[in-house]
């Protein structure tokens, strides 16, 4: 199988609020691909993609949109995505979309590229075939300053308030904890406030006073929420949890990213799992199994 047997055309495009990255897209006004838009920062660029894929069930792929060019030649902080779940096969349409992160500044993108996320288990390239590079002219405003002073405002609590007990959201901090006691770091990526597989593994593992006691003597549990309420989370998260998101290239909810004290990736995990504390704590056993664990400092 090959990037040949993955066809889709980009149908239109649209600037919306944020909340509608989501849910039903009947009633949005999309245009041409190559019209000139504004994207307000704290809006979203919205883009409409048919496609037509192998009618295989086992070889279903997602849909994503990635930022691709910049008129300045740069690239820039984007936070992206398409349909949050299942995949697809046969004929249908995805919507993906694209958004300036706090820390991006005002650009043009050029061009976008439409890429699947195949089952790693069935082929080579576990972050997508790029299948299609779509002309686009989109204007992207960054935060002004007033804004960005109220992104720090100092209301902000102290620590998120979903950070479940006996879990840290500073990962600077875990990794010296990490090297200390010669642990992995485990980081729950997740969207507490939107995304029901996350609540469900918060519910069923994450917040179970059994799976952080045995978990936590070999790794240290970092949160990495990413909330639409942004009041919610500490100013530490406001500005270190998209940056995280980013770097370790999520690209769903929940994601579970382990890592060593230098923050290298030894294996992750996507979705829920079902099971509860123990089912969890085995599977984390098995997927470690190989790993190397660092060395506890004297």
């Amino acid at each position: 199988m090959t990037t040949n047997d993955f066809k889709v055309v980009l149908t239109g495009v649209a600037v919306v609020g944020k909340d509608r990255r989501y849910g039903k897209k009947d009633d949005v006004e999309f245009l041409p691909p190559d019209t000139k838009l504004e994207v307000p920062f704290g809006q979203t660029a919205l883009f409409r993609v048919e496609y037509d894929f192998p009618e295989e069930k086992e070889y279903g792929a997602r849909v994503w949109v990635r930022d691709e060019e910049f008129a300045d030649g740069k690239r820039h902080s984007w936070s992206f995505g398409s349909n949050p779940s299942g995949l697809y096969n046969g004929k249908g349409v995805a919507y993906g979309f694209l958004s300036l992160l706090d820390r991006g500044k005002a650009c043009t993108l050029t061009s976008v590229a439409i890429r699947t996320n195949t089952d790693p288990e069935l082929d080579d390239h576990p972050h997508g075939w790029k299948i299609a590079s779509v002309p686009v002219n989109l204007e992207f405003r960054e935060k002004d300053g007033d804004a960005g002073d109220a992104d720090e405002a100092g209301d902000a609590p102290a620590v998120s308030k979903s950070v479940p007990k006996g879990w840290t959201e500073d990962f600077e901090a875990a990794k010296q904890q990490a090297a200390k006691e010669g642990k992995l770091i485990l980081m729950d990526f997740s969207g507490s406030d939107w995304c029901g597989w996350c609540r469900k593994m918060d519910a069923e593992v994450f917040t179970k006073d059994r799976f952080v006691r045995e978990a936590s003597k070999k790794f240290v549990l970092v949160s990495v929420d990413s909330p639409r309420d942004k009041s919610i989370l500490s100013a530490l998260a406001r500005k270190q949890n998209s940056a995280l998101a980013e770097k370790y290239e999520v690209r769903g909810y929940p994601t579970v990213v382990i890592v060593d004290p230098d923050g290298k990736e030894v294996k992750r995990h996507s979705g829920y799992r079902a099971g509860g504390p123990n089912g969890y704590l085995k599977y984390l056993r098995e997927l470690t199994r190989r790993a190397k664990w660092p060395q506890k400092a004297h």
